[in-house]
């Protein structure tokens, strides 16, 4: 049921199928209806992102190797910096920034529900808990990769 149930969420959210509407209460369809419209406006924005970083890359690659290197080395270890402290907020502050995440992001109550309801069963607080630090850890071993790099070959620039 588990992994059925999974399934069907993950299709919904990438727009193949329909949500199962036996599965859920007619209160988390209303929710999951909200992240979805969230989820979108996310991959439009790293799209975006992503297009954006990609034709500064091209441009500061054009205009000096050196001035791109240094462009990742900053750049990568900003957003150490800013991961990290990230990290340690929550670590220390999770369920208040949860809170207020949902508070910021959700303009209606459909996000509060009660302990028996399939959705909270199955994505309990501990799941969310376990997300951020595993979006976390990739963030942190992508920036380091890329510190590492940039370090190395503008290190080699230098000789």
């Amino acid at each position: 049921v588990v992994n059925e149930a999974t399934n069907n969420l993950l299709g919904y959210f990438r727009g193949k199928n329909k949500l199962d509407y036996n599965f859920y209460s007619e209160q988390a369809q209303l929710h999951l209806k909200d992240v979805r419209e969230l989820i979108t406006l996310a991959n439009n924005f790293f799209v975006l992102t992503f297009i954006v970083a990609l034709v500064s890359s091209v441009v500061l690659l054009a205009k000096s190797h050196r001035l791109f290197l240094k462009a990742l080395f900053f750049s990568s270890t900003f957003t150490l910096l800013a991961i990290l402290a990230l990290s340690l907020g929550l670590l220390s502050f999770f369920d208040p920034f949860f809170l207020k995440f949902h508070q910021v992001l959700f303009d209606n109550q459909a996000w509060l529900f009660p302990a028996e309801d399939n959705l909270i069963k199955l994505f309990p607080p501990t799941f969310f808990v376990a997300f951020a630090n595993r979006l976390a850890q990739n963030i942190i071993f992508t920036s380091l990769i890329i510190l590492s790099v940039s370090t190395i070959f503008l290190k080699k620039a230098k000789r």
